[in-house]
């Protein structure tokens, strides 16, 4: 807070990103047009909100049987009096948080006496930055998982999300020679969660997971 009411034009940002929650609400409340959502996902969320673990759904329609992660985050948003309006807040939700994790990697940038310093320290990662932040706002604004709880909106979000932060993690590790102890794990917890959304982001997320073990063993050994 006190870096954000350091920055000049701090008011025309704040307008923008109020402009730009209000364009992603309404977005967020289109007819959903991705053929998946009206097949299974909008009925795994009901099935979610009426019953517990029910054995043997996907006898019902093969489809059902295609668990994720995601479809609890809109059914835990179906809640007295806005029920049904859950998969509509979910993926806008997660794309303004998004967005506000990313500009606050980017405050420093923003702020005249501290700019210079900053490019100058860590050039590449800035770049980074700035460039997951254009992909994701581009995305949100072009894609059409905003109105309807797809996980694969959700998946690209924690896809580009990863990548910064394991360049950062590298970057800080180059810098001081180690990690703190929460990073392999929040890292290893996010790759895992990304698994947990799509089965497709095995790949991805597995190859992450191995390579934050790998750095975090590297780091503790060449400590010792």
């Amino acid at each position: 807070l006190a870096a954000f009411r350091a920055l000049p034009y701090r008011w025309l940002l704040l307008a923008i990103a109020c402009a730009l929650a209000v364009w992603v609400a309404a977005r967020s409340k289109e007819v959903p047009e991705i053929y998946d959502s009206g097949l299974y996902h909008f009925t795994s969320i009901r099935w979610l909100n009426e019953y517990a673990i029910v054995p043997g759904l996907g006898n019902l329609h093969g489809r059902l049987a295609f668990n994720s992660a995601h479809f609890v985050w809109p059914a835990l948003l179906n809640f007295h009096p806005w029920f049904g309006h859950g998969p509509a807040v979910a993926n806008g939700f997660l794309l303004l948080c998004t967005l506000g994790w990313l500009a606050t990697l980017l405050l420093p940038l923003l702020r005249p006496g501290a700019r210079a310093l900053a490019w100058q320290r860590h050039p590449f990662l800035d770049a980074a930055a700035l460039l997951v932040f254009a992909v994701v706002l581009a995305h949100g604004l072009s894609t059409k998982g905003l109105a309807a709880p797809s996980p694969d909106f959700p998946s690209v979000l924690l896809q580009c999300s990863l990548v910064l932060l394991w360049l950062r993690w590298v970057g800080r590790w180059r810098e001081t020679g180690g990690w703190t102890p929460g990073e392999p794990v929040l890292g290893s917890f996010l790759a895992v969660t990304l698994i947990t959304l799509k089965l497709s982001n095995l790949a991805f997320g597995g190859m992450l997971v191995a390579c934050v073990v790998a750095l975090a063993s590297f780091s503790v050994s060449a400590g010792t």
